[in-house]
Formats: structure tokens, sequence, C-alpha cells
């Protein structure tokens, strides 16, 4: 009986701190850590991309930065799309092996499950268009983030997206415009973001990976997310997804060293994005 009863209470105590960690998510806006390291400290990964880390301490949760340098000769693009889904780590891998500039690699954007038993495929929600080809759903979609021949940008689904793109993904809302902070998901979680800095003749561009999702580390919320992009000279940004679905590789040293990646719950996925460095 006592045995029965510590479990319980063991149970009872998980579940009351489960309670706290989904309540903490509409808790208060922490602050940005003073200890936050410094653009100076990212080391390259390539020519025009480079990486930084965060480790995270009790409030704040660890943090992976990539910044790209389009001047440079680096570029970020998105894949096509995995029909039905693949397995996280082997999609990286994959992607950073195929392509020999190659140094990191992304997941993507909110997607579905569509189609009915036995003929079940994984679909971005918003559009998802590479090499001119649309792969999206187009169920609908809060942002997009594109290319075109003048560079990158970022614009609500209802503002003006070219009409004709080198590439274009639907994705969540912005969450930073003209450097305020402008997102609204009061929720902490894992985030996948992407951020834009500068003129489009001299742009910076940020990939962050938020970690989280876990019982005592529950993320950042959109918000929060937008002031480490705004820390580090975005003046742009969005939402691409979170969640467990949440996942970023690099191969470090110049592929001198393994493939190293953080990943969320979620071991397949159907959308990725490669980051190329520069020819220099």
């Amino acid at each position: 009986m006592m045995k029965r009863g510590c479990t319980t209470a063991l149970l009872v105590c998980l579940l009351l701190l489960s309670s706290c960690a989904s309540f903490s998510g509409r808790s208060k806006e922490v602050g940005l850590p003073r200890d936050l390291p410094p653009l100076s400290s990212a080391r390259s990964l390539g020519t025009g991309v480079s990486y930084l880390s965060y480790q995270g301490e009790k409030d704040f949760p660890p943090f992976h930065l990539l910044i790209i340098v389009p001047s440079q000769g680096a570029q970020v693009l998105p894949l096509a799309p995995f029909p039905h889904g693949t397995d996280v780590a082997k999609a990286f891998r994959s992607a950073l092996s195929q392509h020999p500039e190659a140094v990191a690699a992304f997941t993507g954007a909110p997607f579905v499950s569509v189609g009915g038993a036995g003929s079940k495929r994984l679909e971005a929600i918003g559009s998802w268009l590479v090499d001119g080809r649309e792969y999206g759903a187009r169920q609908r979609q809060w942002g997009v983030l594109f290319r075109d021949e003048t560079g990158y940008g970022i614009v609500s689904a209802d503002g003006d997206v070219p009409d004709h793109p080198l590439w274009l993904v639907g994705t969540y809302l912005p969450i930073l415009k003209s450097g305020d902070t402008i997102g609204i998901h009061g929720r902490r979680h894992a985030r996948t973001a992407f951020g834009i800095g500068g003129s489009k003749a001299s742009a910076s561009l940020f990939v962050l990976v938020v970690e989280g999702d876990s019982l005592f580390q529950p993320g950042l919320t959109s918000r929060e997310t937008a002031g480490i992009l705004s820390h580090y000279g975005a003046r742009e940004g969005i939402n691409l997804d979170g969640g467990d679905a949440a996942a970023i590789a690099f191969i470090d040293n110049g592929g001198k060293k393994p493939i190293r990646f953080y990943r969320g719950k979620r071991r397949h996925l159907p959308c990725y994005f490669i980051v190329l460095s520069g020819q220099g």
C-alpha cells in the first residue's frame, strides 16, 4: 500500500510540474540574458556563413543562430519537400553531403497530413515554391518568406508578394517589423525563425532555432524569439515553425568534423532548407 501511495504521489507531482510548465507559457515575458554571446564570437562555417550558440540558463533556453551574408555569395534555399516525410537526421546528412557548398540545414514551415488511409502524405500548409514548381497545399498561410532578384523579403500573407520569386515559402506570422517585436503567440515553445537585417544590397540573414518543449524548459514566446533576432541586428523577422518540429544541423570546421544537429521530438518532417556558403 505504501508503494502504491508513493507512486500516486509521484504522479501527482509530475502532473503539477507539467501544469506549471504549461502555465509558464503564458507568463510574463523574460528579458534577454546579460551573457548572450556577441556576434564577434561566432565561428565561421564557410564563406559568408557563421554560427553561434547559447547554452541557456535557468529561465532562458539554449538557442542556435546562423548568420548568413548574401553579399559574400552565401544563400538560403528551400528543398523540394518529401511527400511522406523523411527522418530528420537522414535528411540533414543527405542535404549536407549532396551539396558541396552546403554548411547548414534547418526545418521549414507549418505542414499538414492530407489524404486518406494508405495514401497519407505531408504537405506544407501554405505555398512552397521551389524551382518554379508549387508543392504546398495552399490551405492557409500567415506570412511569406521569399527571395527574388533583389534579395530576401518577409511579408504578411496579405502583403505584396513578388510576381516572379526565385522561391517562396508560406509560414506563420511575422514577429519583427522595422525593428519592433510584433509576435502574438504567448505560449512558450521551441522555435524556428528567420530574420533579415540591413538593406537588400548589404543584408544579413539570421536563422534562429530555440530549444524547448521539455518539462523544465518550454522554450520562448514569439515576442521573446523576436527579441533575440533584434538583439543581433535583424529588422524583420518571421516564425517559420517550432515545437517538436524545430531542428537545425551544421558541418563544423569546414566539413572536417561530423555533422552536428539539434532536433525536437518529431522524427519525420517534409520541409527543409539548406544554407550554402560562398565560393571564396
